[in-house]
């Protein structure tokens, strides 16, 4: 789809494109902020904001998963059941043992468990995340928006980087991407090669999307939100949401 959406800006010149490129995420915008708002706001207390940024400390990102929930890539939903439970320890992740062995330890990429093995999304080796670590430790860590700001918006063709979907529509959906447990646990969904360099560069905070919370959690943020009980609640919570927002 987003080789079809590049061809078809080719038939226009500059100034339409941009501005086709630009009405393109608005309208993807207020599209997610009303499915949202119908699927899921409606039937709740606490705020759900599709395409707000968190910024938070990588520690706090304890597991991972890796996959989408249902046809759940870039929306966000409220969702019950066991999903939360087939994680897995962030630390125990196969990308996070190999970076910790290259970046920390000093180990060639060969004497990784990732080596030989291409990102299936991007088809990048693991020595293209030298190169990030590098730039993420010398220039710090840039938001999906800000890196977006340093490519021209109508020269989609001529930087790789431009060519992802979520980068013609919303810099929002190319944020790590974190799910909620029912209890509140982080679990990364996606964007895990930049939480694990964030962890290993003891960095204070990275930007982050929510997508999925489980029903239960969620319930807890309503109880937060209309001033009810709330015993073991974590009030520190970065998702738990305060009146004044």
């Amino acid at each position: 789809m987003k080789n079809k959406l590049l061809d078809l800006l080719d038939y226009f010149p500059k100034p339409i494109k941009k501005w086709l490129v630009k009405t393109c995420k608005i309208s993807v915008r207020n599209w997610h902020m009303f499915k949202t708002w119908y699927l899921y706001s409606r039937h709740y207390s606490a705020p759900i904001k599709p395409l707000k940024i968190y910024n938070i400390n990588p520690s706090r990102i304890e597991f991972y998963h890796g996959y989408n929930i249902g046809k759940h890539k870039h929306s966000t939903a409220i969702i019950n059941g066991d999903w939360d439970q087939n994680v897995v320890l962030f630390s125990e992740n196969l990308v996070h043992k190999s970076f910790k062995m290259h970046f920390e330890k000093g180990e060639a990429w060969e004497n990784t468990p990732i080596y030989g093995k291409k990102d299936k999304k991007s088809q990048r080796a693991p020595e293209y995340y030298d190169e990030l670590f590098e730039t993420i430790r010398t220039k710090g860590y840039s938001t999906q928006e800000e890196l977006l700001a340093e490519y021209s918006i109508v020269d989609l063709r001529e930087n790789e980087m431009n060519l992802e979907l979520g980068h013609i529509y919303r810099p929002e959906f190319m944020e790590v991407v974190v799910d909620i447990s029912r209890d509140g646990d982080m679990i990364c969904r996606s964007g895990q090669h930049r939480v694990s360099i964030a962890k290993i560069l003891n960095l204070n905070e990275i930007p982050i999307a929510i997508r999925i919370r489980h029903e239960d959690w969620q319930l807890k943020r309503d109880k937060v939100w209309r001033g009810l009980d709330t015993k073991d609640i974590p009030l520190d919570h970065p998702d738990i949401p305060r009146t004044n927002e």
